[in-house]
């Protein structure tokens, strides 16, 4: 393949989530930096990369891939994403699961939340950076849970 085909960016992002949904992070990430080569502005490629980052506690690199992803999506983040990665019954034995929740209209909130969140995770960021991380401001953990938040947010539903 050339990756002209019109079906490459969905086998792409097919293969991601196989990776994503098998727990193989490891090589999701190997795939992900390959596709970023040939697909350097494709938003779902750098929320799967997020994703893989954050689950391998790797949170500042998972937060600068989600940024990445806003500023390339304007905050539409996981258009189209959970054809590529089902929204439920992820693998047993792997922590990674979304699952739809009821009842709540994200596409009312989504773009505001968002960009609240894109502020937040850049001070956690420029607060790691300059080294401010301690017991009194744990700056790494507030970046995991706050990425945990988004990733389920934008997700329409919730990572265990």
């Amino acid at each position: 393949m050339r990756g002209s085909e019109g079906f490459f960016e969905d086998l792409i992002l097919t293969i991601a989530g196989g990776y994503l949904n098998l727990c193989e992070l490891a090589k999701l990430l190997n795939f992900l930096n390959k596709s970023l080569m040939m697909f350097p502005q494709h938003s779902s490629l750098f929320v799967f990369r997020g994703l893989a980052h954050y689950h391998s506690t790797q949170y500042v690199q998972a937060a600068r891939d989600l940024l990445e992803a806003l500023k390339l999506s304007k905050h539409d983040l996981l258009s189209g994403l959970e054809t590529y990665y089902p929204l439920s019954d992820s693998e047993p034995n792997c922590p990674i699961r979304i699952s739809q929740p009821s009842n709540l209209n994200f596409n009312a909130f989504t773009s505001e939340y968002l960009a609240i969140a894109a502020r937040e995770i850049q001070t956690y960021l420029f607060s790691l950076e300059q080294g401010l991380d301690n017991e009194h401001f744990p700056a790494t953990l507030e970046l995991k849970n706050l990425l945990k938040e988004v990733f389920a947010f934008t997700a329409y539903g919730y990572l265990c």
